[in-house]
């Protein structure tokens, strides 16, 4: 059962949940509720990692039927049983709590009931919520005009030749071009990062027709604009469209955020249109970051600073998780950009904040690195080691980060004591090979294998005596110069002038 259906929905049910399942499954289901509920309390009691050898089907079929035999076929519909009622209790919640979706089903029900005057007036009352002048737009907030106006159109009790018929006809057709150029441009967005011939891109139907339209409607819409700038980041690649698209998110990000924040028990509060907004910032967010990646792996090291900014604005702004989830590779990624730039307590406050979003399997690897990276550009090389020697596992995603930060660990050691050299060389003789079996590209296995030959020369001056002398400094920082491929190349010049 481990790997069944119904243990995959329970994994990610949180526990508070649990009693309201319970009496969800007792009130729903009265006829065969004592067996279900039985059920689901005894699985339940493995939450969240379900790995007890007592989850096979054998043994929890003798759990509930304690007097009969295993019958197969028996377990499996008794997990049916279990696994609808969930689902509808899922189902139920996402509804209460998305007063958009709650409103568009509550007029279908009242449409099929034919209660016309009811219906009507909730449709209405969803249009014009939409179609506020200070509400922000999203894709899906177009579609959902667009739908909206359409069920008003079509529906029996509408006076077809009437003024105000004549009003949403032409508010649906308006929505209906700005819905179809929107979704051209994202689709678009993503041909151009794929097509190496960006020329052949502008032959593709409708594209230079969406260009143009989207042109007449920035002026009424930022989505618009933003999209506009987007293009031209991704085409161009360059510093004044970047800015101008991270201006344009910034302002998208505060409408959203003030609509949002002002939006308690409104179809925005949260659900299916504030998902919408979502996907707009965080599309952009990405495309934005992607820039800068690409300019920090070109030397462009002022970068960093733009990188940290863009991590801070994803916290504030939530693009940074998913369902109260965030990626245990972002969160390192975030901790090592707020620890370079010297924001340490901003860094420590992130890590208490959000390492309960990591899932509960990468945690302590990721908390452990993270703090590691941050003691260690607060200079307290010890401590960043203890952390490094709580990583247990040895086939990280990130293995690449934890032993280049091993490495520069043990070479602040060996600065202080020599009895550090040593080890530092072997360990860098591993890394070497490490590197080269790894499955890295050249260019990226190239940045690594760079990195620990400069470290072995670094150790090479100090154990010589050399590196002290300004002529060798010249030469070392002259061929580092001259190194394109690297990493940590800052912290390489702050050690050279430390020989």
């Amino acid at each position: 059962m481990h790997q069944s259906k119904l243990i995959r929905i329970l994994r990610k049910i949180p526990r508070i949940e649990s009693k309201y399942i319970t009496r969800f499954l007792q009130y729903t289901y009265p006829k065969n509720n004592i067996t279900v509920v039985k059920l689901f309390k005894y699985l339940y009691k493995y939450h969240p990692k379900f790995e007890s050898t007592k989850l096979a089907k054998e043994s929890v079929f003798e759990k509930i039927f304690p007097d009969e035999a295993f019958k197969d076929k028996k377990m499996r519909m008794l997990q049916s049983d279990l696994v609808k009622p969930l689902e509808e209790y899922m189902v139920i919640e996402e509804i209460k709590k998305d007063k958009f979706l709650f409103q568009y089903i509550l007029a279908n029900a009242l449409d099929r009931r034919n209660n016309s005057q009811y219906y009507k007036s909730v449709i209405k009352n969803l249009q014009k919520d939409l179609s506020d002048s200070n509400t922000p737009r999203s894709l899906f907030s177009y579609l959902a005009l667009i739908i909206m106006n359409r069920k008003l159109l079509l529906h029996p009790a509408t006076k077809q030749f009437h003024p105000s018929t004549r009003k949403v006809l032409d508010s649906t057709i308006a929505n209906f071009y700005r819905f179809s150029v929107l979704a051209n441009l994202q689709f678009m967005i993503e041909v151009f990062e794929r097509e190496k011939d960006q020329e052949s891109i502008y032959s593709l139907p409708f594209f230079k027709e969406a260009i143009e339209h989207a042109k007449d409607y920035a002026s009424e819409d930022i989505i618009f604009e933003m999209y506009l700038a987007l293009i031209d980041l991704v085409e161009k690649k360059d510093e004044q469209s970047y800015r101008k698209l991270k201006d344009l998110h910034a302002e998208y990000n505060n409408q959203v955020k003030h609509k949002v924040n002002n939006a308690e028990k409104t179809i925005f509060s949260q659900g299916l249109l504030q998902q919408g907004f979502y996907n707009e910032q965080r599309l952009v967010y990405i495309k934005l970051h992607n820039f800068i990646i690409s300019k920090i792996y070109e030397d462009h090291v002022t970068y960093k600073a733009e990188q940290f900014e863009l991590y801070k604005s994803g916290v504030e702004n939530n693009l940074i998780t998913n369902n109260n989830q965030i990626p245990d590779s972002t969160f390192i990624n975030i901790c090592i950009s707020g620890a370079a730039n010297k924001a340490f307590e901003w860094t420590e406050n992130f890590i208490t904040k959000y390492e309960s979003y990591l899932d509960e399997a990468c945690r302590p690897n990721a908390v452990a690195l993270s703090r590691a990276f941050l003691h260690f550009h607060l200079k307290d090389f010890e401590k960043a080691f203890d952390f490094l020697n709580m990583v247990k596992e040895k086939d990280l995603p990130y293995n690449f980060r934890f032993r280049s930060l091993c490495v520069k660990c043990y070479y602040e050691f060996a600065r202080k004591d020599d009895s550090y050299i040593q080890p530092l060389k072997d360990y860098i003789g591993n890394f070497k090979q490490f590197i080269k079996k790894s499955n890295l590209n050249k260019n990226r296995k190239l940045t690594y294998t760079n990195f620990c030959t400069f470290c072995k020369k670094l150790i090479g001056c100090k154990e010589s005596n050399e590196g002290s002398t300004q002529e060798t400094k010249h030469m070392l920082k002259e061929e580092l110069d001259a190194t394109r491929s690297i990493i940590a190349r800052e912290w390489l010049v702050e050690k050279i002038e430390e020989l």
